[in-house]
């Protein structure tokens, strides 16, 4: 299973949800096996999350329950960078988070706090490990063809994906 995170507001959806579901296409034709899953916050949010998969040809099981009920033993998580992911680590779940804000956000943030240069991460597990550890596509690098070339080795590369985990028990 691969748990598709892409958020619960509507600017999450329209930024996150198009890379993920580019992604999902990409990983189901290499890997027929998966089964692509997210959770839905409420009714509304679950319709938005099935017709934008059904839109891109992706079958996503939209499951009516917390984030942190479909996590375990899920072999991937592929999502947003906030507390969704530091839910992934806890559960021990490989990641690659995506981080996506609008230019304005995102010009402003990188003033101020000097994103790229000073900050060596800003998924929350690499930033509480005090390293980069998960994979991160931020901005114009959070493509569904990037987001593709960093799950193929944690799906496909068991030592890979160990290590991670290590890294989150520590």
């Amino acid at each position: 299973r691969v748990v598709l995170a892409p958020g619960a507001r509507r600017q999450e959806l329209a930024r996150l949800l198009p890379p993920l579901l580019q992604a999902a296409r990409l990983l189901g034709a290499r890997h027929p096996e998966l089964v692509f899953q997210a959770a839905a916050v409420d009714a509304a949010h679950g319709a938005r999350l099935a017709a934008a998969a059904a839109a891109a040809g992706v079958a996503l099981e939209v499951c009516p329950v917390p984030l942190g009920e479909i996590l375990p033993g899920a072999a991937l998580y592929l999502g947003k960078s906030g507390t969704a992911s530091l839910e992934a680590a806890l559960a021990g779940v490989p990641s690659v988070l995506l981080y996506k804000i609008s230019r304005t956000s995102y010009f402003l943030f990188s003033k101020v706090l000097g994103l790229g240069r000073r900050l060596a991460a800003v998924g929350l597990p690499n930033l509480l490990l005090g390293r980069r550890v998960v994979p991160e596509l931020l901005q114009r690098r959070a493509t569904g063809r990037a987001l593709f070339r960093e799950a193929c080795p944690l799906l496909e590369d068991a030592a890979m994906r160990q290590l991670q985990r290590e890294a989150f028990r520590g």
